[in-house]
């Protein structure tokens, strides 16, 4: 038996470019986490008609910078 996997995960390497950008050597799963958390809170606070296509994280040492790529920049 075969298993499905993700196509985004097959092609990544190849056409897009990862969803966050951080580097942390003992954090990274509190980051990761975090991560997950922001992108859920985002979603709950726009609604669909927002038409977020994705949310990008990147970190540095002081700050977080959220990139959100919507459909309609207004809304």
């Amino acid at each position: 038996m075969t298993h499905k996997t993700n196509p985004i995960a097959n092609r990544l390497p190849l056409t897009k470019a990862w969803r966050s950008k951080w580097f942390a050597g003992h954090m990274v799963a509190y980051n990761v986490v975090e991560d997950a958390e922001i992108r859920r809170l985002v979603q709950r606070a726009y609604d669909k008609n927002a038409a977020i296509e994705y949310v990008e994280i990147e970190r540095s040492r002081q700050e977080v910078r959220i990139i959100l790529k919507t459909g309609k920049p207004g809304v």
